[in-house]
């Protein structure tokens, strides 16, 4: 059957819409497919590998600055394997300091810490290891804050497969805060030594920092 023009016509604007629901209904369905799809679309393996860095001073105050920003603190990365893992106390992370006897008094805030950086590495020798640990973060002056000199009193705990402390180490990480200036970073790099625990593979020990809140003023 022979069509004229006029047919033609009138039949041309339904089929547009069809061609175009078919068109939409691709693109939708294209679109759900894209979003399964691995981002490399060759299926290669490789995966972003992050780089170690040497434990110094400097490094880990660095490494605070970058992340001034982070809502959490972060691990940097080792290489090293057998290695125990270095973690925050979960509830070592922050440290305020009063003025002596008005503790939880806002306006009687020194200072408060903020740990956002710790790096580990290991030595073991004849049954004992010394983890040489950085620590970074910054201070944040309070009311009752001045700038100079000051110290944050630390922890640092190695504790066994089930969470038994082996051993606590008390320290201080000193502070400068410049004059005319609200906050200032810090870092530190200090070593810990300990026997390993016999039957126990070092890798399933863990060793933490923390805020000292028993230092006087903390609250």
């Amino acid at each position: 059957m022979n069509m004229t023009s006029q047919n033609l016509k009138k039949l041309s604007v339904p089929m547009a819409g069809i061609i175009c629901s078919m068109m939409l209904s691709g693109c939708a369905s294209m679109s759900q497919i894209s979003a399964m799809m691995p981002k490399n679309p060759f299926g290669s393996k490789e995966k972003a590998v992050a780089t170690a860095v040497p434990i110094s001073s400097q490094n880990m105050l660095s490494a605070a600055k970058a992340s001034a920003t982070s809502a959490s603190p972060s691990i940097m990365p080792s290489m090293m394997k057998g290695c125990p893992k270095l973690k925050i106390w979960p509830t070592g992370k922050q440290l305020t300091i009063y003025e002596r006897g008005a503790v939880g008094n806002t306006m009687a805030i020194r200072h408060r810490g903020e740990i956002s950086k710790v790096a580990r590495e290991c030595v073991m020798g004849q049954g004992r290891m010394t983890v040489k640990f950085g620590v970074s973060g910054r201070l944040l002056l309070g009311p009752k804050g001045k700038s100079g000199a000051t110290s944050l009193p630390m922890l640092v705990y190695v504790t066994g497969p089930t969470g038994k402390k082996i051993m606590t180490q008390k320290l201080k990480v000193a502070v400068n805060v410049p004059a005319g200036k609200p906050f200032a970073y810090f870092s530190s790099v200090n070593r810990v030594t300990f026997t390993v625990p016999k039957n126990i593979p070092a890798s399933k020990l863990r060793v933490y920092v923390a805020f000292d809140s028993t230092a006087p003023g903390a609250g």
